[in-house]
């Protein structure tokens, strides 16, 4: 989304107040409608098993194979910087249910407003692009209104992960930028720090997540392992 204020219509106080290259910027299309203050924080620790699924909602003029590849390379960024271990799973149709759902919105979604509007919408459950955006796939051109989705999945991510925005030169900078493709040191230095705090807010459960992680990948393998699931989402979810 643009600057909520300079999308009231309150541009003109901006002009008194702010020089030209802080309009440009406030001027720029937003991710999202996160924060632009405050820390992060984090659900997940550092060496735990996350799960996610991609809903079959992608958008039909993109090839779905380059989509699950372009999410998948961007989970796999946030993986190596923070130490998570990010793994896509089959949707609850076909499997069991992921800690994160990948999705698109519907034309009437409300959490959205059209075209040029928020990009996408993301929390440590999900991940939400605007289908009312036009999206773009690496090695396509460029068109008017239109949005790449690797440097938007990879800013969203960092969401799901508890990251708040970060500077202008991040990744995780409110502002879209369509060749940013790359988390910067300073986007890692934030993914260990909010993963850090996580760990050490809630030390005692720190087995438990740990336990999860193990027993996500065997769910439903045996009464045990079901009961030891169910305590650890007792914590968690």
């Amino acid at each position: 989304i643009r600057d909520p204020l300079w999308s009231r219509g309150l541009g003109d106080v901006y002009k008194r107040q702010v020089g030209p290259k802080t309009i440009s910027v406030l001027k720029k299309p937003r991710h999202d409608a996160s924060k632009d203050i405050g820390a992060g924080v984090s659900v997940y620790m550092s060496d735990s098993v996350v799960t996610y699924t991609v809903s079959d909602s992608t958008p039909g003029y993109l090839s779905r194979q380059g989509v699950l590849d372009e999410i998948d390379d961007a989970f796999a960024m946030w993986s190596a910087a923070s130490g998570v271990k990010f793994e896509r799973i089959p949707g609850p149709e076909d499997g069991p249910d992921a800690d994160i759902t990948v999705d698109w919105c519907g034309p009437r979604d409300v959490r959205f407003d059209g075209p040029g509007g928020a990009l996408a919408k993301a929390d440590s459950k999900s991940l939400t692009f605007d289908a009312r955006e036009d999206w773009l796939l690496q090695g396509m051109a460029q068109t008017p209104g239109a949005f790449y989705l690797l440097p938007v999945a990879l800013h969203e991510i960092g969401h799901c992960l508890g990251l708040a925005h970060g500077a202008p030169s991040q990744v995780m900078s409110p502002y879209y930028v369509a060749n940013r493709v790359a988390l910067t040191p300073a986007d890692v230095a934030a993914a260990r720090a909010v993963l850090d705090q996580a760990l050490e807010a809630e030390p005692e459960h720190a087995g438990l997540w740990q336990a999860r992680a193990r027993v996500e990948a065997h769910r439903g393998a045996d009464d045990k392992a079901t009961a030891v699931f169910a305590r650890v989402a007792e914590v968690y979810d």
